[in-house]
């Protein structure tokens, strides 16, 4: 009897198999025969060249027909090039033969996945002199702006001007990208020394510009999710997109994209060095996710510090709103016993296709334990969010055993008010004597001030302490060996 199922898994395991692989041979088979039914075109009209920026520079002015043939002599040379197959299905997606296109994806999608992980070769347009952000504008704008630009960018004849280089000419400039996450650093070649000196200011070396790329999508069932670090704002195609500015790289955003050829064009504003990361993955099927609260109430003496946990909720779904978001408590470790309940208006208001909001997540303490006042342990509480999109999601969130409070800082006008915490050291034989000794450092930077290390772990330099924690430059515990 075991044999006979083992047998029977190995015949469905061998037919999928053959299934997939049978698949593939015929969307090859496909392909192979267009390459060969299209080579009329060639005969007629001829290539000038079938160099990868001369093929993009056809797209980009729209001139389908010579882009077309020189694709399909491209892909006669070189039939296993991906990119080439997803340009030459988003040409014929153009011209209305949605069947040839459909071929060419197929074969796109075999040899480079669903879309392109990431984009290979970036071109950059600066740098222009920069101004407010209240009074600012775009300085391609007289040209048509970035989207009318950017086809100018194959071009050795296209020139532009600022005053920030030697002549006042700015030319398009090729970087390159050599693996998916890479951080790109865009450093314009400017004197910017002789530029300091001249005005006797820094103020010279803060500039702006645009990054131009292109990613192919080879299905039209993808849901794709991009995120870009470093800056405020970017865009795919004419979709304007949010960015994130500080890099935080739990943010992503969805965005619908159909099956073709999709431009990428960010926005540069720094000083000196721009560092920038465009990323981009599949969503999968869940589009539902529940990111880390920023903060989390404190545990002192059996009691919550604090009523609401801020749950970052993700709705990564191009199109659909998330509505009806339910939050329920699965299970509780350590701590007093608490309960959670969620505010009509968090309850009523939906996530909208890909955006990021707040949901706020109130905890009640239950009748109060007197075994639990003394307690020194944190509370995990396991938490699960379901709405009317994507499979329900379990988090679980640690509320540590300190003390937190709000003081201001009177050294420090734009930032006056700072979250500090007091991390419990854990030598003491009491968790919570009548008098504690509260270390304060010299600085807010108490991740190098307040301990030490030693033999790979992170030591309290003052035995018995509790240590006065900066919210804004760290998180975590410390612990006492």
């Amino acid at each position: 009897m075991r044999l006979l199922c083992i047998w029977d898994i190995f015949l469905v395991v061998l037919y999928f198999s053959r299934t997939s692989l049978g698949k593939k041979k015929d969307a090859q088979k496909s392909s192979l025969q267009l390459l060969e039914k299209e080579g009329k075109r060639l005969e007629k009209t001829g290539c000038k060249s079938t160099k990868q920026d001369h093929v993009a520079e056809l797209r980009g002015k729209k001139k389908w027909e010579a882009a077309l043939v020189c694709l399909l002599q491209t892909l006669q040379a070189s039939p296993e090039d991906g990119w080439a197959w997803s340009q030459l299905g988003d040409v014929y997606d153009r011209q209305g033969e949605k069947k040839k296109a459909s071929t060419c994806f197929q074969q796109a999608a075999k040899l480079s996945g669903k879309f392109t992980d990431f984009v290979r070769r970036w071109h950059f347009l600066g740098p222009f002199v920069i101004g407010k952000i209240e009074m600012d504008g775009d300085p391609v704008a007289s040209w048509g702006g970035i989207i009318n630009v950017s086809s100018t960018r194959f071009s050795r004849k296209a020139v532009f001007y600022s005053e920030l280089v030697q002549n006042g000419e700015v030319k398009w400039s090729v970087i390159n990208q050599k693996s998916a996450g890479e951080r790109l650093q865009v450093s314009p070649q400017v004197g910017w020394n002789d530029l300091i000196m001249s005005l006797g200011s820094m103020a010279i070396t803060e500039w702006q510009g645009w990054l131009v790329g292109e990613v192919a999508v080879n299905d039209n069932d993808v849901k794709v999710l991009v995120q870009t670090l470093g800056v405020p704002t970017f865009y795919i195609d004419s979709i304007p997109i949010a960015g994130e500015v500080y890099h935080r790289d739990q943010y992503w955003f969805s965005v619908p994209l159909t099956r073709g050829i999709h431009a990428v064009y960010i926005k540069l504003r720094t000083k000196v060095t721009q560092q920038v990361t465009f990323k981009v993955k599949l969503a999968g099927s869940n589009v539902l996710e529940v990111l880390p609260p920023p903060h989390l109430p404190d545990l002192l003496d059996g009691t919550v510090l604090g009523h609401v946990i801020p749950l970052p909720i993700a709705n990564h779904h191009p199109t659909h709103w998330i509505k009806n978001i339910r939050v329920s408590l699965l299970k509780q470790e350590g701590g007093p016993k608490v309960s959670i309940s969620q505010p009509d208006i968090s309850r009523r208001l939906p996530i909208a296709p890909g955006q990021v909001r707040i949901h706020d997540v109130y905890i009640t303490t239950k009748d109060k334990d007197s075994s639990q006042q003394s307690s020194c342990q944190d509370m995990k509480l396991t938490l699960q969010v379901s709405g009317s999109e994507g499979s329900p999601q379990v988090t679980t969130d640690s509320l540590l055993f300190s003390h937190s409070w709000t003081t201001m800082d009177r050294s420090n006008m734009q930032q006056p008010f700072h979250h500090y915490r007091t991390v419990y050291p854990g030598d003491v034989q009491c968790c919570l004597p009548s008098m504690v000794q509260v270390c304060l450092p010299r600085t807010r930077l108490t991740v190098t001030r307040g301990w030490r290390m030693e033999t790979g772990s992170l030591v309290l330099k003052q035995p018995g302490c509790w240590l006065q924690q900066d919210m804004e430059h760290t998180t975590g515990r410390v612990q006492e060996h």
